[in-house]
């Protein structure tokens, strides 16, 4: 059994299963909410979510609702003192939620922890599926970031990516999301994707730089096996070289235009960074509510069962069985691992200091991994603080490889 604490006592004895140890913590967390429900599914996405576009879904929206409630209320006279300054409503497609059900998620957030007044509340949404008066209640009830799922501003790509909006409604989402007060809009945009060429990515950067907008994320489309794109490949996706040249040539023109690239994928207006998503990447803990949604707490990271109607029963029965797998404990030497890997990930990169005090260990080797790709031009230093170039977050991959090996060589001889 594990148990929920506070000031060392015992509170309450909760089944392994359905959660691991909370402790109280100075530092503030975030919290993720993973809402799994899609109008369809995208060929090309892994994302846990069911498909409710042909049936009334409205029956199980609100079962599905009550269910994360329950998951928050069951710990709250124990969270209650965790104080949490980001909130992601992640999916899936949120917004098919409707505003009245995602204010209410909000609410019970804000009563199960101390939630600083100038948190970070975003929430994910597909072109079409937000109705004005949605956003304005949503933006009355504390949801002050919107991330839509723009992309491309071209149709005949949207229509081979299986998107179900077009690039005129997606430009009217926008617009509709600061008419409702929104103060930190992000769209997501895809390059690399079937038929793309230089040409209409162009256009998408050049439609996207003048919409307004306060941040921008670029994802190469990647076949993940098990999709319809990872069962029948589309034609005519642009090779390796097309697709770099492509992201080169975005992270020029967007920070020619004001957004500054502080993520292998993400950019935004000075001082628009998502806090959230920063968390990941910087190895701060994070507390996840819904099916296949993760956390990392206390040295600990767990997910839960990708079982929609499972999460549902168990909320509703209090029945064990919804952590998939044992929690993971993040050993020392894991911990070294994630801040290289993730910290890389990052245009702040990874310090020598930081190394020193965070983990005690010897940055020598993690320094000598590094220097041959500064020759090359893929990675910058400067005082002390290691990180990659653009053209080397196109071999991060081989780069961050390189560095654990160093830091799995020294780890052995400390």
């Amino acid at each position: 059994m594990f148990f929920f604490r506070k000031n060392g006592k015992r509170l309450e004895k909760l089944n392994t299963r359905r959660y691991v140890p909370h402790y109280q913590k100075d530092e503030p967390i975030g919290i993720y909410i993973h809402v799994p429900f899609c109008v369809q599914k995208c060929p090309y996405c892994d994302f846990y979510s069911v498909a409710t576009g042909d049936f009334d879904a409205a029956p199980l929206y609100d079962d599905y609702t009550n269910a994360v409630i329950t998951g928050l209320a069951e710990t709250a006279s124990i969270n209650s003192s965790l104080r949490v300054d980001t909130i992601y409503f992640g999916g899936g497609t949120p917004t098919l939620l409707g505003g009245e059900r995602l204010s209410s998620i909000l609410k019970y957030v804000r009563k199960c922890f101390d939630v600083d007044p100038r948190a970070e509340v975003t929430l994910e949404a597909n072109p079409g599926t937000l109705r004005e008066s949605d956003a304005m209640l949503l933006v009355k009830s504390g949801f002050n970031r919107i991330s839509i799922g723009v992309q491309s501003f071209s149709n005949l790509e949207l229509s081979r990516l299986g998107r179900i909006h077009s690039a005129e409604t997606a430009a009217q989402a926008i617009k509709l999301a600061k008419r409702a007060g929104f103060s930190n809009i992000s769209i997501d945009l895809m390059y690399g994707t079937p038929g793309q060429s230089m040409t209409t990515w162009g256009k998408t950067l050049t439609l996207a730089a003048a919409a307004g907008v306060q941040h921008i994320s670029l994802y190469s489309l990647t076949i993940e096996e098990g999709t319809p794109y990872g069962i029948v490949t589309p034609p005519n996706i642009p090779d390796d070289d097309q697709a770099a040249d492509m992201y080169l040539n975005a992270v020029k023109y967007l920070e020619s235009n004001g957004f500054r690239q502080y993520e292998i994928s993400n950019f935004s207006l000075p001082g628009r960074e998502c806090r959230h998503n920063l968390k990941y990447w910087r190895c701060q803990e994070y507390l996840g509510y819904g099916p296949g949604a993760h956390s990392y707490y206390k040295d600990a990271r767990y997910s839960y069962i990708r079982d929609l109607a499972a999460y549902i029963d168990a909320m509703k029965t209090g029945s064990e069985g919804l952590i998939d797998g044992d929690p993971e404990i993040i050993r020392p030497r894991e911990r070294v691992g994630e801040y290289l890997m993730l910290g890389l990930r990052l245009r702040e990169g990874i310090s020598e200091a930081d190394y020193k005090r965070k983990h005690a260990r010897d940055f020598g080797p993690i320094r000598a991994a590094l220097l041959p790709y500064v020759k090359t031009g893929h990675v910058r230093e400067e005082d002390g603080r290691f990180s990659l170039t653009p053209e080397g977050f196109l071999i991060s991959n081989r780069i961050i490889s390189d560095v654990l090996d160093a830091a799995r060589e020294e780890g052995t001889r400390s």
